[in-house]
């Protein structure tokens, strides 16, 4: 029987003409990491663009009511005392964790064991200036245009530029004893209470 011998040859010429393998194993791991970097950079791009159109919601939303202050802060049957409001807002792509988006005066009333709280916005419904108190005239006055408030925040009797009586706001005590204020600013130069925020 005649013996078949393989023509083929396995010599060291065409060695050096096989694809070596090494070498796309040494690229493999560059253009993974160029893949991952790139829709690394496409993600934050398109986060940091479309984020001041995405509604952020806080786990607040829906109570409008903001904490003002302890109930010791005030005394019963003192003279209105002014606090500052402050609020988280988000402006585009910054976020405030407590900006002052204005001031409240409140009062401590206690009658037949109960405890109220009067709240009314320090904004001046004449021109939006800031409100005093004074404390020897027991009234509210606005130093902008002179105008004057009774000591309930109402129009005096003799003529004043206020269009209006001082805007009240609804207050109301929760964990015995924090006072939280539904803040709302008013439009100013008219007669009647219109919200704006």
């Amino acid at each position: 029987m005649a013996e078949v011998r393989n023509t083929k040859s396995c010599d060291s010429d065409n060695v050096g003409n096989l694809p070596d393998r090494r070498k796309f194993l040494g690229f493999f791991p560059f253009f993974a990491g160029l893949i991952a970097i790139g829709a690394t950079a496409i993600i934050s791009v398109s986060e940091m663009i479309f984020s001041p159109f995405k509604k952020k919601v806080s786990k607040n939303s829906g109570d409008s009511y903001l904490f003002i202050t302890k109930l010791d802060a005030l005394t019963a049957d003192s003279p209105p005392k002014k606090f500052k409001v402050y609020k988280r807002t988000l402006d585009a792509w910054t976020r405030y964790e407590s900006r002052s988006i204005g001031a409240v005066y409140l009062k401590r009333v206690e009658k037949e064991g109960k405890t109220k709280i009067l709240a009314w916005n320090a904004r001046c419904p004449h021109a939006g200036c800031t409100i005093g108190y004074r404390e020897r005239q027991k009234d509210f006055f606005c130093g902008c245009h002179n105008s004057r408030f009774t000591n309930e925040g109402r129009l005096p009797e003799e003529k004043t530029f206020a269009p209006r009586a001082m805007d009240t706001l609804k207050a109301e005590l929760r964990n015995a004893d924090e006072i939280w204020v539904q803040f709302i600013n008013f439009q100013v130069g008219t007669s009647d209470k219109k919200s704006i925020s």
